[in-house]
């Protein structure tokens, strides 16, 4: 694989997270991982757009999975750098020179010391040395997370795998969600085992409404996943933990229903102040029996008015007939 390969293959990870194709573009990253990087120059342009991108999907990709599946393939690739950084810089001892410096006096022989190992190191970093430093302050950030990703991972181990792609990584992501309730100490006497059969329970349920595992199912899981890692939704969180919702009543719940009490309000806002948009600006209509319809003389009317001469002239009455819907106007 060349440069030009491994920048189209990176490009392709971010369009398909960007178009919600989270197994397509965890397919990439695992391809990315494994790619055997050693022969590229990390100093070039294009490799230093690459370990962009990949940072970026890191950190701001639109599925958990990909972020995940992007922060395994940053680290391979830190690796492969700082490995390649330690071992691969000749460090012989270059020849000694000999100058010879003349003067109108004497003629003397002057010769250049070895260069020190201070120098060989200074030259790593001309060359280099500061993405590897790049690559040891991300493992600094991601160590802060260390915590979360250590009861994640206990919580997966626990789970019973399916032997089905989708169906796995989709149980991962809602694990997530339960080791976040359990890190927030909304469930610190449930146990990791326990968590685990909640999140198959949730899985089969899905699995079960949905058996194709098509466009429905993995909206559903976009909609659970987005609502339990919520900030400001831990209730939702520690009432799945503590089963005070079940898997079957969880899967039929409505996003408003998801979502926090804050989101919940905001949207009732939104509602309100639409439907006030909606009826501003109709014309306001009264009943009255004051007038006889000419067409089938009944006197059940409606009517209103309007301004539609000058101000200084009386206003139009417009009715409407309520039996026969007939219409007339009169100033």
């Amino acid at each position: 694989m060349n440069i030009e390969e491994l920048v189209g293959l990176v490009q392709k990870a971010v369009n398909e997270d960007e178009n919600e194709n989270e197994e397509r573009a965890v397919d990439i990253l695992t391809q990315l991982e494994s790619t055997p990087i050693e022969a590229f120059d990390f100093t070039s342009a294009k490799f230093a757009a690459c370990g962009k991108s990949i940072s970026a999907l890191r950190k701001k990709a639109k599925s958990e999975l990909v972020k995940r599946k992007a922060k395994e393939c940053k680290d391979a690739w830190t690796k492969i750098i700082v490995s390649k950084s330690s071992n691969g810089t000749d460090s012989k001892t270059p020849p000694q020179k000999k100058t010879t410096k003349t003067t109108t006096e004497t003629t003397t022989t002057t010769t250049t010391a070895p260069k020190s190992d201070e120098n060989i190191e200074e030259k790593k970093k001309e060359k280099g040395e500061e993405k590897v430093e790049e690559g040891r302050n991300t493992t600094t950030e991601n160590d802060e997370k260390s915590a979360l990703e250590q009861v994640q991972r206990t919580i997966a181990s626990k789970i019973e795998q399916t032997n089905n792609a989708t169906r796995d990584r989709s149980r991962d992501v809602i694990a997530y969600g339960l080791a976040l309730a359990h890190c927030e100490g909304n469930c610190e006497d449930i146990s990791v085992t326990s968590l685990a059969r909640i999140v198959e329970e949730v899985e089969d349920a899905m699995s079960e409404k949905w058996k194709d595992l098509g466009k429905e199912y993995k909206a559903k899981l976009r909609q659970l996943a987005f609502n339990m890692k919520d900030p400001k939704n831990p209730d939702l969180r520690r009432a799945i933990a503590k089963r005070e919702i079940d898997a079957t009543t969880l899967i039929d719940l409505s996003s408003e229903e998801l979502g926090s009490d804050e989101r919940r309000a905001a949207n009732q806002s939104i509602r309100e102040h639409a439907e006030a948009e909606a009826v501003r600006g109709q014309r306001k209509e009264a009943s009255t029996t004051a007038f006889k319809c000419g067409k089938c003389g009944q006197r059940a009317c409606t009517f209103y008015q309007l301004q539609t001469r000058s101000a200084d002239e009386p206003m139009t009455t417009f009715v409407t007939c309520v039996n026969c819907e007939n219409r007339w106007k009169f100033c």
